[in-house]
């Protein structure tokens, strides 16, 4: 079934990037709505999505959609047509340095999986590949919390200070969860595990950018 959901997504990224406008239009822009969905879908543990789409792109207590970060500095666009404008350089072509939307996918890794940067904005595909780029990292690490500080894939010092920041929001979305506590030092995995495995599959950010 995960595999089918999978293939069906990449079928309906292959349409046109003016399609994804009309579906921001008609009002397909709630990040929580998907987050909850994807949740359930796989298994991640309760408010932990909805805690890293705080820390990602939160705006008055809510992960806002069209969050930008555009080498380096962040912006809150006011709809999804003026961000799209900015994930394009002058002559076209997809910008590179952005992370964009709900869960600020970046387009130095994962452009290559959407093809139009614009699809990558729209909340429904924005969540959906992150809980699955998330549950891939839970399958290969084996815990939430490694799979938690890879998602950042920053090194050891920056994956704490991320693992930190998702916990203040955990503390919120689900006060009873284990991992909304700040570890005291990286882990045993962290330490062990060599992040330029993690830097090959690619960051959503870089927590130095934010």
């Amino acid at each position: 079934m995960k595999t089918y959901i999978f293939l069906l997504l990449s079928s309906v990224l292959a349409v046109t990037a003016s399609a994804g406008m009309a579906a921001a239009s008609d009002g397909d822009t709630d990040c929580l709505t998907f987050i909850r969905q994807a949740e359930g879908y796989y298994r991640i543990p309760h408010g932990l999505l909805e805690a890293i789409a705080l820390t990602e792109s939160g705006q008055s207590g809510r992960p806002y959609p069209w969050s930008l970060n555009i080498a380096g500095q962040p912006v809150f666009a006011p709809s999804y047509e003026a961000a799209a404008r900015r994930l394009r350089a002058a002559d076209g072509s997809p910008r590179r340095d952005v992370a964009v939307g709900c869960m600020q996918i970046h387009m130095r890794f994962h452009l290559t999986q959407f093809g139009d940067p614009e699809w990558a904005l729209l909340p429904r595909y924005n969540v959906w590949y992150a809980a699955r780029y998330l549950d891939t990292l839970y399958r290969s690490f084996g815990n939430w919390e490694t799979a938690v500080a890879h998602y950042n894939a920053s090194d050891p010092p920056a994956q704490r200070r991320y693992l930190c920041q998702v916990a203040s929001h955990l503390r919120v979305t689900a006060p009873e969860s284990p991992l909304n506590a700040c570890p005291a030092a990286p882990s045993a995995t962290l330490r062990r595990r060599e992040t330029m495995a993690a830097r090959r599959i690619g960051s959503l950010i870089v927590i130095g950018e934010r």
